[in-house]
């Protein structure tokens, strides 16, 4: 049995494809529809799989600017280690998967705890990081969006920026928050 990704969902979609769709009664719609729901994923998958660690790096890069802006607004000493942490993680940055995921849970559960107490204060400092958090929250949002493109779930996909034209390009500070 192949144990490589690649070639598994090759193969996968190989199979769906031609063996498993041709053998689906074209009157049964409902399962003609779920085969081609799962022809699309196991697509979006296999075309994606390249860029799974750069997205991640990227997405936790994105974490460590937000997360050390944020440090203006709540300087707790956890978060900046987790900072630096997620740091080294990305500089041994064949890092595997999974230590990449971690660190992003991790800064996004500093960032979410920030976020709930600057919602529940009303000054300027507060609002500063607020809006700060919605510009990265919009960025987020246009990545997983660019990311699902092949989906055709997006209105005008003509309006999204390809996926790799977005990783890594993390503004500095002056661009991001102006």
């Amino acid at each position: 049995m192949q144990i490589r990704s690649g070639i598994t969902m090759k193969a996968s979609l190989k199979a769906m494809q031609e063996v498993i769709m041709p053998a689906i009664d074209p009157e049964n719609s409902m399962a003609l529809e779920q085969a081609q729901m799962i022809i699309g994923l196991l697509t979006l998958l296999n075309d994606r799989r390249d860029l799974q660690t750069a997205y991640d790096i990227d997405a936790l890069r994105r974490c460590i600017t937000l997360g050390t802006e944020l440090l203006a607004y709540d300087n707790k000493e956890q978060l900046r280690a987790d900072i630096s942490a997620a740091q080294s993680a990305i500089e041994g940055a064949s890092a595997i998967e999974t230590t990449l995921t971690q660190h992003i849970a991790i800064l996004n559960s500093h960032i979410s705890t920030i976020a709930d107490q600057l919602c529940a204060k009303s000054d300027e400092e507060s609002s500063a990081a607020r809006r700060l958090i919605l510009k990265v929250s919009a960025e987020q949002n246009i990545r997983e969006r660019s990311w699902l493109l092949m989906q055709g779930w997006e209105p005008q996909p003509e309006n999204i920026p390809d996926i790799s034209a977005l990783l890594f390009d993390i503004p500095t500070k002056g661009e991001a928050y102006d």
